[in-house]
């Protein structure tokens, strides 16, 4: 997916461990190099993963990722959802708009 320049959004990447539909927190400082405002979290895509497959030979997929963050503290949840209750590494994307 390609994105205009006039958005001003920026790419972070963070790499995670992410168990099936449970939040993982991301100190906001440590993922953004310590920007010195409350930037705007405005989508999460996870761009790399190595998610297996079943007993079957069914791979497993991501159903869906979303990330929020918490105004008051500054950090930056990210949730995963996959096709069945796991736990695996990936790369999301989180564009940013300061």
């Amino acid at each position: 997916m390609l994105l205009p320049k006039e958005l001003g959004l920026k790419v972070f990447h963070a790499d995670i461990t992410a168990q099936h539909n449970t939040a993982v927190s991301l100190a906001t400082a440590s993922i953004l190099g310590g920007i010195p405002s409350l930037p705007q979290l405005v989508g999460c895509v996870v761009i790399e993963s190595a998610l297996g497959a079943t007993s079957d030979g069914i791979p497993h997929k991501v159903i869906g990722a979303a990330a929020e963050i918490d105004n008051t503290t500054g950090v930056i949840s990210v949730t995963v959802k996959y096709s069945a209750s796991i736990t695996r590494d990936v790369r999301v994307a989180l564009l940013i708009k300061e």
